[in-house]
């Protein structure tokens, strides 16, 4: 328990900085303080102050307009203080971490009297590598180069001497840290994959530029600092390390994860994993020739010889086992083809997905040979690459033959990595679950006909619950989680099956302040026909969309697949000028941003399209968004073999995937597209959804209810033209 002094503090914070901003106090601002207070209050510590009581978790669904973040940090703050704690706020987009980041806790700085250091935390890979651009630099290491390249991305772009230069002349000139969010000018993605570098490649102590490491320097911040923004990726990356390698140890921290309604979807995708059987076997050829190459370069080492025999036994096992996978999966498997526009957005392709994730035995044999074999070929890798860190260490700094060896270590560590996701998948692939338990989705992909391409092997939890549990919930000393649509028509039941939150969570329900009647029309839209790929639907959308839009409106268009998108696009076209439509993906997503702004600014319209990442996190208030066109109601895409996997395993056990899984994620996902209309009280335009289905299914009543109360219209096809009149 805390004392009375905590609780005066975060008061005294929250009288100071509504004074010095002149602004009043909003209920659920106050409400939200006051619920993160209590729940932090009830945590029960030993003498070491660790929490000893069970594990617990404040949820609260705080709309639009609230002052969430505000509400978090002043609740926070003083109790970390007190209690000698760290806070590690987690957010799904880089947007938000900028603006608590430059906005937010700067303010609370200046307009109170808390005291508090703050470190922006992100991961290895958005740093720049001065290791690998002297690498890239250096004319006498050429003849290294493509050792490191072995088991990198295929027909990568070569780039000029000045480029990388550029890059180090920055850091130099303009004071540039070398993260990838703050470069003075944009950079290609290609290189920047080439100049950065992961937790296996990385030579730490041992590197040249440890000193000047912008990762290091970031880090060393990071320890010093009581509150570390972070994001959800970074967040279950550590977690896996076991927690403590990048943040804090969860059991010293108090999680905050805004945007928490992306928490599920976030700790799945970071326990995906597959490989392909053809690319397999190329990555084993390709490790055995760098260590034979390796070798060569650095001289012969007893200690490493004694692992090279196991590793190439072990190789040569493993590739005869793949080629029999790959010729059990073209004599067993009915592939079903799925083109463009598919789950994934991918081309033309081939897939299986194994019901209820089960496979036949056969399979399970031949996975936990594989799965052997491979980690077998792991524990030699890291036998090796040990022994090579000691060789590295006892060389001169700056030697020919120390370079050579550090060359050696990062690349024999791509190979570690590509090697550990092997060992992941196989793994995965042989285990055998439990009847009743949740089931581990795995499936199959291939873009050639048999003989031709590769078969890609996935496997990917279902449901993030059990990972939660162990990961997160049982070892945190604290968890709050907001979002301004965690609950689904007031029920967090969604949620709570999603990410398996603990008994003893506290929830809570706080309406946005905006008067949605007054500032918002939201308009259904009858079509004459439920959406579909249909060229004449698709025609019909795109006479739709021209009569609801204004020439000199700001409107964004939100389309559920990549194929509605060009199409109607393509149909507009020529119907505006230049530069009025900007679709996503023609650019990146700040210049296509950029172009909109400076187009509203300077008194013209702008039509913006986009899919469904401009559905969410997308900041565009006051003038800069008008009218928001939802082209279809945003239900997943039923193929996933993720979502179809769980929703077999629900209906073995009584329930109902469409009621339980895939209503609740799309009102969620359409109330999120609703939200970037209204960004402030002042705020007002209209909303227009194309989607029939609003009417005439028996599911269209909840989702309306479910939405806030906005001002409605019902509009046929026929009465759209009166809209552009």
């Amino acid at each position: 328990m805390v004392d009375q002094a905590v609780k005066d503090s975060i008061q005294n914070a929250y009288r100071q900085y509504l004074a010095a901003r002149d602004i009043k106090p909003r209920s659920g601002q106050r409400h939200m303080i006051a619920e993160i207070a209590r729940y932090l209050a009830g945590i029960e510590m030993d003498g070491d102050m660790k929490r000893c009581s069970a594990p617990s978790s404040c949820v609260i669904e705080a709309g639009t307009g609230t002052g969430k973040t505000l509400a978090y940090l002043l609740a926070a703050i003083p109790f970390a203080s007190a209690l000698r704690k760290n806070i590690v706020i987690s957010t799904a987009t880089v947007t938000l971490q900028q603006q608590i980041i430059d906005r937010e806790l700067p303010m609370l700085r200046e307009h109170t009297d808390l005291e508090f250091k703050v470190a922006l935390a992100k991961g290895r890979g958005r740093y720049l590598c001065l290791h690998r651009v002297d690498q890239l630099m250096g004319e006498q290491e050429q003849a290294l180069l493509p050792l490191m390249d072995l088991g990198q991305v295929e027909n990568q772009t070569e780039y000029s001497q000045e480029a990388y230069q550029q890059l180090l002349s920055w850091m130099v000139d303009k004071g540039w840290k070398g993260d990838w969010d703050s470069t003075p000018e944009p950079v290609d993605e290609d290189l920047w994959r080439q100049v950065t570098t992961d937790h296996r490649q990385c030579l730490v102590k041992r590197c040249g530029f440890f000193l000047q490491c912008p990762y290091y320097k970031a880090k060393a911040e990071a320890e010093q600092a009581q509150i570390i923004v972070a994001n959800h990726d970074l967040v279950f990356s550590d977690l896996s390390l076991g927690g403590g390698y990048v943040l804090p140890p969860p059991e010293q921290t108090i999680y905050i994860f805004d945007e928490g309604h992306h928490l599920a979807d976030k700790a799945l995708n970071h326990f995906a994993f597959s490989a392909g059987l053809k690319g397999s076997q190329k990555i084993l050829k390709s490790l055995s020739k760098a260590i034979s190459d390796g070798q060569r370069g650095w001289g012969h080492d007893d200690k490493i010889g004694n692992h090279i025999p196991s590793l190439s036994t072990s190789s040569i096992e493993c590739h005869k086992i793949l080629d029999s996978i790959q010729k059990l999966f073209w004599r067993t498997v009915e592939w079903q083809r799925e083109s463009d526009g598919g789950w994934q957005g991918d081309a033309v392709r081939s897939i299986y997905r194994y019901p209820m994730g089960v496979i036949p035995e056969e399979l399970i044999e031949l996975s936990g040979l594989c799965a052997s074999r491979v980690s077998s070929i792991a524990d030699d890798l890291e036998a090796i690459l040990k022994r090579l860190r000691d060789l590295v260490d006892k060389e001169t700094p700056g030697s020919l033959s120390r370079q050579m060896m550090e060359q050696s270590l990062m690349a024999l560590s791509v190979f570690q990595s590509q090697v550990g996701n092997m060992v992941d998948v196989w793994q995965q692939m042989k285990r055998v679950h439990d009847e009743g338990s949740i089931p581990v989705a795995r499936w199959l992909t291939t873009t050639g006909a048999e003989g031709e391409g590769d078969i890609t092997v996935h496997v990917s939890p279902t449901n993030a619950a059990g990972l939660l549990k162990f990961k997160l919930w049982e070892r945190a000393f604290a968890t709050v989680l907001t979002s301004a649509t965690l609950s689904v028509a007031g029920s967090f039941t969604r949620l709570s099956m999603q990410v398996g939150l603990p008994e003893n969570t506290q929830f809570s329900i706080h309406h946005s302040p905006f008067n949605f009647q007054e500032n918002c029309l939201l308009r259904l839209c009858d079509l004459g026909a439920d959406p579909s790929d249909r060229d004449e639907y698709l025609d019909t959308l795109g006479n739709a969309v021209k009569s609801l839009v204004k020439p000199e409106q700001a409107t964004l268009v939100l389309f559920s697949a990549r194929k509605h998108m060009i199409h109607v696009a393509r149909m507009l076209e020529s119907h505006y000028p230049d530069s009025f439509i900007l679709v996503q993906g023609a650019s990146n997503k700040g210049q296509l941003l950029e172009t909109h702004r400076e187009r509203v600014d300077e008194g013209k319209g702008s039509l913006l399209f986009g899919l469904a990442s401009f559905a969410e996190g997308l900041d565009l208030p006051g003038k800069y968004l008008t009218h928001v066109i939802i082209a279809k109601l945003p239900f997943a895409v039923p193929d996933d073999p993720v979502e179809a996997t769980y929703a077999e395993w629900l209906r073995t056990r009584g329930g109902n995937p469409f009621s339980q899984v895939v209503l609740p994620d799309a009102i969620t996902r359409l109330m999120q597209a609703c939200g970037r209309l209204l960004r402030s009280e002042k705020d007002s335009g209209e909303i227009s959804i194309l989607d029939r289905r609003l009417w005439y299914k028996s599911y269209g009543k909840t989702i309306m209810n479910a939405l806030p109360p906005y001002r409605q219209d019902y509009l046929k096809m026929a009465d759209l033209g009166a809209i552009s009149n």
